[in-house]
């Protein structure tokens, strides 16, 4: 596998991912797959996503459908990307759920997900770690 072009940390309560300026490997994102399909209770999970333009494809995204298996977690999507943006605000037609903001505005978008500020506080904090290790800080 090449340099990484996504990171992510699922927890009981949260899941974060990361993507760089690149789209993920099926390697890379297979791998995040099989994390989700480990996690016992994904009725509990928030997700938070930013991307700096980089995503899953259309064929990735299918495959994240069906392991999710119909359940689509309350969602926020920080990008600044037209693209990415524009992929998204269609997805949001059919998933009420998912919120999308520039990557600046974080606090209102972790307010909307209803994350404690606690909580926010460690979202940002493995964001920017993340940002980092991809060398997109």
């Amino acid at each position: 596998m090449g340099a990484r072009t996504m990171l992510f940390e699922i927890g009981d309560k949260l899941g974060i991912t990361v993507h760089g300026r690149a789209s993920p490997s099926d390697e890379e994102w297979d791998s995040l797959l099989s994390a989700i399909a480990k996690k016992a209770d994904l009725q509990a999970v928030r997700v938070v996503v930013l991307s700096k333009g980089g995503g899953p494809d259309a064929q990735q995204r299918r495959r994240m459908i069906a392991v999710m298996k119909g359940f689509h977690p309350p969602t926020v999507l920080f990008t600044d990307s037209v693209m990415v943006r524009g992929i998204a605000t269609a997805m949001s037609w059919f998933r009420k759920d998912l919120i999308i903001h520039p990557t600046t505005k974080r606090a209102e978008g972790f307010r909307q997900l209803g994350l404690s500020d606690a909580v926010a506080q460690k979202a940002n904090a493995t964001i920017e770690r993340f940002l980092r290790e991809l060398g997109e800080s």
